[in-house]
């Protein structure tokens, strides 16, 4: 059996290419509503990733938001690996946090409120995602 490779597609109403893929049918109630953001390369290596938000549906669908037939690749292959792995954490269902990234969210959360940070500093939340990504691997 072929299976068709998903590729970027275009709209009428745009000029831009568009990702698109169908939610698996295994996930599709458990994806329905949630919205999910995707890093895409950006335009120039010293310009910032461009950040798209995409709502969970039957099928996932969001702007490239680049004409530039190289970029538009670059952009679809990498909202392919995120959306693949966003689908298989579905799957998975949600972890347990170990006692060390508990840790570790606390103290990012004292540290914050002493400072008067507030609830959604930048700076704050990615600092706790790096504590997340650096814990993982120990209990």
């Amino acid at each position: 059996m072929v299976l068709a490779m998903a590729r970027p597609s275009t709209r009428s109403s745009t000029t831009f290419p568009h990702f698109r893929k169908r939610v698996p049918a295994d996930i599709r109630k458990a994806a329905l509503g949630k919205r999910v953001t995707i890093k895409l390369p950006a335009e120039t290596p010293d310009a910032a990733d461009l950040l798209v938000s995409a709502k969970l549906g039957g099928e996932v669908t969001f702007s490239l938001r680049t004409r530039d037939p190289a970029l538009v690749k670059q952009r679809h292959a990498a909202a392919m690996v995120q959306i693949e792995k966003q689908f298989a954490a579905l799957r998975e269902g949600p972890k347990p946090l170990t006692k060390k990234m508990r840790e570790a969210i606390a103290g990012l959360l004292y540290t914050a409120r002493l400072l008067g940070r507030g609830r959604a500093s930048p700076i704050y939340a990615k600092s706790l995602s790096s504590a997340l990504t650096h814990s993982e691997g120990a209990d």
